[in-house]
Parts: C-alpha cells; sequence; structure tokens
C-alpha cells in the first residue's frame, strides 16, 4: 500500500500524523460554508446533494486539541480505514 497516492499525499503532511479524530456526520465549519474534502482522497463532504459529484456525509474530523481546532481537517471513512496504521491516528 505504500504506492498508494492517497499515502503519499498523507505523507507530505507531518502535522496530520498522531492525530485525534471523531467520527461524526459533517456540519459545515460556519454560515456560508458549504463543503469541505477529504485530506486524503479529496472526496467532498457537504450537508447538501450535489448534482456533480457523490458526497460523503459522514467522516473523521478532527477534535478540539488539533493545531487548527475542532471540524478542521476531514477524513472520509475509507482513508481513515486504509491508512489508520500508517498515519498514527486514533479516535476520541
Amino acid at each position: 500500500m505504500t504506492d498508494d497516492w492517497r499515502l503519499q499525499h498523507l505523507q507530505t503532511q507531518p502535522y496530520l500524523r498522531g492525530v485525534i479524530f471523531e467520527r461524526m456526520a459533517y456540519k459545515a465549519r460556519r454560515a456560508g460554508w458549504d463543503h469541505d474534502h477529504c485530506v486524503g482522497c479529496w472526496a467532498k463532504f457537504a450537508e447538501h446533494d450535489s448534482d456533480v459529484e457523490p458526497i460523503e456525509r459522514e467522516g473523521y474530523t478532527t477534535t478540539a486539541d488539533y493545531r487548527n481546532g475542532a471540524q478542521y481537517d476531514w477524513i472520509c471513512l475509507t482513508c481513515f480505514a486504509d491508512f489508520k496504521d500508517a498515519m498514527g491516528w486514533t479516535t476520541s
């Protein structure tokens, strides 16, 4: 799996190593914010349907102890399952 492009991308972001995540339904960070992306594969998270692409409605997000705060970065369910060990991710 070391040649997986998603893992290669994640490994270029050392601040994501050892992060504690919480699984939850996606909710926009603030009014006017309509989506986020998985930091692994760039899947789109949104509260509302899109005609253009599939939408992730649930995933893993950062907690309050993360350097940028709670619900700042999102990981889709697939990337979390695939890379939690390699990246040292845990859940709260």
